[in-house]
């Protein structure tokens, strides 16, 4: 699988999957208020059913820490200016 090799190539150590991607997409599109419907149809789901008991469910168990993280990350400086 090409997703596998890219994996590879780039030196990671654990193995990557076209899921991983997936999953993390229907995740930051529910961390950032994305309609669920159509987040759903995004994803080729035909009705919102494993965006709210899976991903959603799952997610609500750590929604302060990812708030917590979500905000550092969008604080940070993506560039470092030169002094």
């Amino acid at each position: 699988m090409e997703v596998a090799r890219i994996g590879k190539n780039a030196g990671l150590k654990r193995a990557v999957c076209y899921g991983i991607g997936r999953v993390a997409f229907i995740e930051r599109g529910i961390l950032n208020n994305v309609n669920h419907k159509a987040l759903a149809t995004l994803v080729g789901h035909t009705d919102t059913k494993m965006i709210d008991t899976t991903y959603a469910r799952r997610l609500g168990d750590f929604s302060e820490q990812l708030t917590v993280i979500a905000g550092s990350i969008s604080a940070a400086p993506l560039v470092k200016k030169a002094v």
